[in-house]
């Protein structure tokens, strides 16, 4: 948590939500380092003892009673970074998703994210257990007894924070995943541009036009300038960075090198057309005089 503080403090920000706060363990040392914190949990005793935390250490937060898997009780875009810990995944999968989307909704454009979610086997945590949906399991015995738990895996996570650039993932020494996002500083046209680009399968390229088409739009160009501006590349590695090397250790999440002219030239590239021509050879999509061989084949349509 030391280093979430100190990218915080890096990144300027002032108000963070503690979802999921408990008796206040990081809401105690958010507000120790100077942020306004808000707190948010559905456990009103919870909320008491970590009230009391506060006053015993002379600080100060804001509490809110909260489920969840409701509305938050914020406005959008209203905290710079909202830090949840081993608290979202007690519920069925279509419930975790609704509150990321709710934590993407509270912060602000740019904002940060930092989640963290279970990943361990049902025996790690019960010796009796009972599942009662996809990945859902509910512990018979032990400390946490009756309470849900999805079961994440990376690529799950990947898809759930599609809309936050991954700054990091991994598991940490509890198996739980640790996932650090940005959300995505964009317009409206231009997420509903990357939201159909990923559709764009490995293999396949669409065009300016297609996509324009499939936003209802004839800005063309301004969907080129959607891709210049992708904030959405790979969790590990920039574009400049993938193309070092013929390896490209992961996808980007919005595939924009996967876009070309409408007479299937190749069309621009931020980190250059050599290294767009690289990354799509590497997905089975030819290039021979910077155009697409097979390009009716290879075209997809929305």
């Amino acid at each position: 948590m030391n280093k979430i503080i100190a990218l915080l403090k890096k990144e300027k920000a002032k108000r963070v939500l503690d979802l999921g706060c408990g008796t206040g363990r990081h809401t105690v040392l958010l507000s120790k380092n100077g942020f306004e914190v808000y707190a948010a949990d559905i456990s009103e005793s919870g909320i008491k003892n970590a009230k009391k935390w506060l006053k015993e250490e002379g600080l100060n937060a804001k509490f809110k009673i909260q489920d969840f898997y409701k509305k938050f009780n914020f406005k959008d875009g209203f905290f710079d970074a909202v830090i949840s810990t081993q608290s979202i995944h007690h519920n069925y999968q279509d419930k975790v998703q609704f509150c990321i989307s709710e934590i993407e909704r509270v912060l602000k454009p740019g904002g940060i994210a930092f989640v963290t979610v279970s990943a361990s086997k049902y025996k790690r945590r019960a010796s009796k257990y009972k599942i009662v949906g996809p990945r859902v399991y509910v512990p018979m015995d032990g400390a946490e007894k009756g309470l849900p738990h999805f079961i994440y895996t990376k690529s799950l996570l990947r898809k759930d924070f599609k809309n936050f650039k991954i700054i990091s993932l991994h598991m940490d020494k509890g198996k739980h995943y640790c996932v650090l996002g940005r959300k995505g500083n964009t317009t409206k046209f231009q997420e509903n541009i990357y939201a159909k680009l990923r559709k764009v399968p490995k293999g396949k390229v669409t065009t300016y036009g297609e996509l324009a088409k499939a936003v209802k739009s004839k800005a063309y160009r301004a969907v080129g300038s959607a891709m210049n501006k992708n904030p959405y590349v790979s969790e590990k590695h920039s574009f400049s960075e993938h193309a070092k090397n013929k390896e490209f250790l992961s996808t980007p999440q919005v595939p924009c090198h996967r876009v070309v002219c409408s007479d299937g030239s190749i069309g621009g590239f931020a980190s250059g057309v050599k290294k767009k021509i690289a990354i799509l050879e590497k997905e089975g999509v030819l290039v021979k005089k910077n155009k697409i061989v097979d390009f009716e084949k290879k075209l997809y349509k929305f």
